[in-house]
């Protein structure tokens, strides 16, 4: 329900009708908007736009389309590790700390699992981690690992999705 409340807030502060925004949501594959309906469930909850459709909500509502991403994201995959590492990237792109973040106390050294070094190995993974590894020194970068590692394939698939979406 992330989504529903950033898109609720933005529409309102700005003054627009669900019907204005529906018609300013104009894609190649939805020419003439969408129905006015769809804004609505949207806002609700009930519907999670896809990742096109949430970038041209971004920029018709004046919000960062990072931040609708991630939120749609988070809303697909729900109470999951995944929607919790999405929870925590949106929150990070926002400048707030994550909820629920571990003090650098807590921290915990790398798995040594063999499956989690060759996955250290690729290419993709590399690049996320050089990225993590210019945020500050209190993140838990084991945590992120372990939430990596739990991941099932339907939720891999979204987060491979969101890191193409975010350019990385």
């Amino acid at each position: 329900m992330q989504l529903a409340t950033m898109v609720h807030a933005a529409r309102r502060a700005r003054g627009l009708s669900q019907g204005a925004v529906a018609q300013r949501l104009t894609t190649p594959s939805k020419p003439n908007g969408v129905w006015p309906t769809y804004v609505g469930q949207i806002e609700k909850g009930e519907k999670v736009p896809s990742d096109e459709l949430c970038l041209r909500l971004a920029d018709v509502l004046g919000l960062d389309g990072q931040q609708v991403l991630l939120a749609a994201y988070a809303d697909r995959v729900g109470a999951t590790p995944a929607g919790v590492l999405f929870d925590q990237a949106r929150q990070r792109l926002a400048g707030s700390p994550p909820s629920g973040a571990a003090p650098a106390s807590q921290a915990t050294a790398w798995p040594t699992d063999p499956e989690v070094r060759r996955a250290l190995d690729q290419p993709g993974i590399r690049a996320l981690l050089v990225a993590l590894a210019q945020t500050p020194p209190d993140r838990d970068y084991a945590g992120v690992v372990r939430r990596l590692q739990a991941l099932d394939d339907r939720h891999w698939a979204g987060l491979l999705n969101l890191l193409e979406a975010m350019g990385c």
